[in-house]
């Protein structure tokens, strides 16, 4: 039996439950789809099955630069409007985020690294000063 999450509206028939986790990313990323584009939500795709299933040639809203209801309705093909949706995949978007991020994240994980350090030499003068009754 295979376990569907239903967490905002309890009806796994949902489009949030098919494209919930996606919506944040692709607005987030301004991106659409993950590797192909837009292009990926249509049945020329073996990918987003139940989208398929339920919205034939239309991208969710997500992908849509103004994000309206129904912004994506019929954009689902190889050559989208670029107008009215992101082009990018998101693996792209993402790829591209990261590298731009790098000399931030990079610095980030070093100065977490170094107060670590510091908490653990805090440590260690504590417990000498503890055992010596300084």
């Amino acid at each position: 039996k295979q376990v569907v999450s239903t967490q905002s509206t309890g009806d796994p028939t949902k489009d949030d439950i098919a494209t919930g986790p996606l919506d944040v990313v692709q607005a987030g990323l301004s991106c659409c789809g993950i590797e192909d584009g837009p292009v990926e939500w249509s049945s020329e795709s073996s990918k987003a099955t139940y989208w398929i299933r339920t919205h034939d040639n239309d991208v969710p809203d997500s992908c849509c630069v103004t994000e309206t209801t129904n912004c994506g309705k019929n954009e689902a093909k190889a050559t989208p409007d670029p107008a009215v949706v992101f082009t990018e995949g998101c693996e792209t978007a993402l790829y591209d985020y990261l590298t731009d991020n790098l000399l931030l994240i990079g610095g980030l994980g070093v100065s977490v690294a170094f107060l670590e350090l510091f908490g653990l030499c805090g440590a260690f003068m504590l417990r000498r000063a503890i055992l010596h009754g300084y």
